[in-house]
């Protein structure tokens, strides 16, 4: 299954030129350097267990920006102007099928980012703000470069739908289509289910093994997905259900 490559050279090389940047030494009375999510607002307001993932930034006095958004990585520009007003983007993110939670967090903090246009700083503590809505971002600062929070092997249950779609609008490759529960959509899941032999034209739902893979210096960590059972197979979506 294919990804876009392009996308993912371009962030790549941005946030390695990000971190290259802020290596060679940033002043801790401005807001360039790393900095670590511990807070936030968005409207309407939504709990997400930020203290499970992994999202950061990093601001570069060339005015690039960029980071990890729990699941995806995101690069960019910034612009710091007079009286803290900002401008972040337009933005690039990775494309990877995140978890449900982390997708809805995901969307809610990159549009924050771009729709924000006021940071305060204030007892090492930034905010980045969006007034029109009252939704802000706070950050402190990382002392060191963040760390992937290691995640264990965890057990998931899948509805996997009878034919294969699109892994993007642009691509000609096809992926499985998953859902959760029976009431969800339909969602694309670009990442191959390891020793899951599908058909089409059947439901599935199956029981899979998902861990993340290793993480690297200025590389991604994507899930991996191996198949533990098949709980069951129908010719009709309302079968799979019984």
């Amino acid at each position: 299954m294919k990804i876009n490559m392009t996308k993912l050279i371009l962030i790549y090389g941005l946030l390695i030129l990000i971190n290259a940047c802020v290596t060679r030494g940033a002043s801790h009375g401005d807001i360039n350097g790393k900095w670590k999510l511990t807070g936030y607002n968005f409207s309407p307001m939504q709990e997400f267990p930020i203290e499970k993932m992994t999202i950061d930034l990093t601001i570069t006095d060339n005015k690039q920006i960029g980071g990890r958004s729990a699941c995806n990585l995101y690069a960019g520009t910034v612009d710091i102007g007079s009286g803290n007003k900002i401008k972040i983007g337009p933005l690039t993110w990775t494309e990877r099928s995140c978890p449900e939670t982390e997708a809805e967090f995901e969307s809610r903090f990159l549009d924050t980012l771009q729709n924000s246009s006021q940071f305060s700083l204030e007892k090492g503590i930034l905010t980045i703000i969006n007034p029109k809505t009252s939704a802000f971002l706070r950050f402190q600062r990382a002392a060191e470069p963040v760390k992937e929070i290691p995640t264990k092997e965890d057990r998931q249950t899948f509805f996997v739908h009878k034919q294969m779609a699109r892994c993007s609008p642009k691509s000609s490759s096809k992926c499985l289509q998953i859902k959760s529960d029976r009431n969800s959509i339909w969602h694309v899941l670009t990442d191959p289910i390891t020793g899951f032999d599908f058909k089409p034209g059947r439901f599935y739902k199956i029981e899979v093994l998902r861990e993340k893979a290793p993480n690297e210096p200025n590389k991604p960590s994507f899930y991996r997905y191996k198949l533990d059972r098949i709980i069951k197979s129908a010719r009709s979506e309302k079968d799979l259900y019984k």
